[in-house]
């Protein structure tokens, strides 16, 4: 077996890399164990679930101001009542791709205000 470029060799070349620009890097060279089960316990994901939704949710509130911890479980029950349905894992990474790059339309309640219709939030 050659000791050149591999997907293993790469992989932990991309993620040495990645770790010096200061990105939160999962498994490679200083970590025992998958890069997968380490965010899975980071997250408390369960392993049957295919998105890390409490990390969706926290970027979610990041992302648009006018999210909060009040209401951002209607933005995300939206966002996973638009990924029900699909029939392979292809379309349901098609749909979430454009959730993410698009945003979606929902209305948020407000304390004390009217709703906030037609808000696009960002995923």
């Amino acid at each position: 077996m050659s000791d050149g470029l591999n997907e293993l060799t790469n992989e932990k070349s991309l993620l040495r890399w990645l770790g010096n620009l200061g990105w939160k890097v999962y498994g490679g060279e200083n970590h025992h164990g998958s890069g997968g089960a380490l965010i899975n316990d980071e997250y408390g994901r369960d392993v049957n679930e295919p998105v890390l939704w409490s990390l969706v949710q926290d970027q979610v509130i990041k992302l648009n101001p006018k999210v909060t911890e009040k209401n951002v479980e209607s933005v995300i029950s939206g966002i996973k009542s638009d990924l029900v349905g699909e029939q392979t894992l292809i379309e349901t990474n098609r749909v979430a791709h454009n959730l993410l790059t698009s945003g979606r339309q929902t209305t948020l309640q407000q304390p004390d205000k009217e709703p906030v219709k037609n808000e696009c939030y960002s995923c």
